[in-house]
């Protein structure tokens, strides 16, 4: 599976530069249009509007590596999705051109339900999502012919690195009831806005269910329910970055492990400077075949 995962996400590195410029190409007559081809689906659905530091002129200004200008540079958003009124802001195969991608993902209301007691109910509201493994769109098909999951919205967000740090976080169903073999990677990105594009860099968490039960990282999940998978990155000595994974349930952390490389690149996170970092998206590296993986309240928040 790590073979896979590294020819997936070497040929990404390639594919995201002619993305880059078919973005460049489309970027329109407008500069000061709020909006662009990465959150035009409205990613933002929680706590804040998207602001004119949003518009596609400051993400392609970012995306190039120049230099930003004060309209750009906002102060740190708080980011929420409920999947209440859409799943707006994941890509899958069903988004077309560069800014799609692969998978599928569903929202699912409570009244489609059977009232059966293994059904999953949502863990707020009265809706959630299912992600699925799946072909990509197009545009990654022949260079990604084995498929992958769906990623969310790209966030670019935070061009200050707030006090306290910031937490990227989803909550995911697991059940140890799962078929032995069951498996699915879990990514957090961050991006490296002194670097060359592409400039993301992932944090990689495995989750599988072995002969011996079912776990993310080293800890065994023991019972089925909704657990809040979270990044939490936050300026270590020297403003240098750390970053560390928390699983947890009921908002009671049960398992932590420090992110020390970055996936692939194998960069220490501590190479990075806070002031240099902003967030990027979740990615569903891989799930499964027939997983049905249900997912809820993706949010991006300052703070652990």
């Amino acid at each position: 599976m790590m073979n896979k995962l590294s020819k997936l996400i070497n040929s990404l590195l390639v594919v995201l530069w002619s993305a880059l410029f078919a973005l460049a190409a489309n970027a329109g007559p407008d500069p000061q249009a709020n909006t662009s081809p990465l959150i035009e689906k409205g990613a933002s659905t929680g706590y804040e509007p998207l602001g004119d530091h949003q518009n596609r002129e400051c993400q392609l200004i970012r995306m190039l590596g120049g230099q930003l200008p004060p309209r750009c540079l906002p102060e740190f958003e708080n980011w929420r999705q409920s999947f209440e009124d859409d799943t707006a802001g994941w890509v899958t195969s069903a988004d077309p051109g560069p800014t799609g991608w692969c998978g599928e993902i569903e929202r699912i209301n409570i009244s489609d339900l059977m009232c059966e007691a293994d059904e999953i109910r949502p863990l707020s509201g009265d809706n959630h999502a299912i992600v699925r493994h799946g072909q990509c769109n197009d545009f990654f098909s022949e260079t990604f012919p084995d498929g992958s999951g769906p990623a969310s919205s790209l966030r670019l967000l935070n061009e200050s690195f707030p006090e306290g740090g910031f937490t990227s976080s989803v909550n995911i169903y697991l059940d140890p009831g799962w078929a032995e073999g069951a498996e699915f990677g879990y990514a957090d990105a961050f991006q490296d806005l002194d670097a060359e594009f592409p400039n993301f860099r992932y944090l990689f968490i495995p989750v599988a269910r072995t002969e011996t039960g079912l776990f993310v990282g080293e800890f065994q999940v023991t019972e089925a329910g909704w657990y809040t998978f979270s990044t939490v990155y936050s300026s270590g000595k020297g403003n240098h970055l750390s970053a560390e994974f928390v699983l947890s349930r009921h908002d009671w952390p049960l398992y932590s492990q420090s992110h020390d490389v970055t996936l692939l690149s194998e960069e220490p996170v501590d190479s990075f400077k806070t002031h240099n970092t902003s967030s990027a998206y979740i990615w569903f590296v891989y799930i499964s075949p027939g997983l049905d993986l249900a997912i809820d309240e993706e949010q991006m928040r300052a703070g652990r």
